[in-house]
């Protein structure tokens, strides 16, 4: 009974481990973030410039709000935008095993 008691903590443990390990980067966000909504932006250490790709061109947004919450095997990352016409782009995101998964 200690033994399979032990072996299920173990398994248990190995398992908490590799969703630590596999917790998605920033990197990884932002390549997601052009995969999935054609949004890149630039951070030149002044300004942020971003850029959605809307009807096959490059129009810029502003980038205005942002809310990261990094928990040990996930993370959420929650960004607000502005285009050219006033309207806002809220994009809500969940990352678990290197992999973002868009919320609302």
């Amino acid at each position: 009974m200690k033994r399979k008691k032990r072996n299920f903590i173990g398994i248990i443990f190995l398992i908490f481990l590799l969703l630590i390990f596999t917790c998605p980067t920033e990197l990884d966000y932002v390549k997601w973030l052009d995969q999935k909504h054609q949004l890149t932006c630039i951070n030149d250490g002044f300004n942020i410039d971003c850029k959605k790709m809307i009807n096959g061109k490059y129009e810029p947004i502003s980038k205005f709000s942002r809310y990261t919450m990094h928990g040990v095997i996930y993370k959420t990352i929650r960004d607000r935008y502005k285009d050219i016409d006033g309207n806002t782009i809220e994009i809500k995101s969940i990352g678990i095993m290197k992999l973002y998964i868009e919320i609302s």
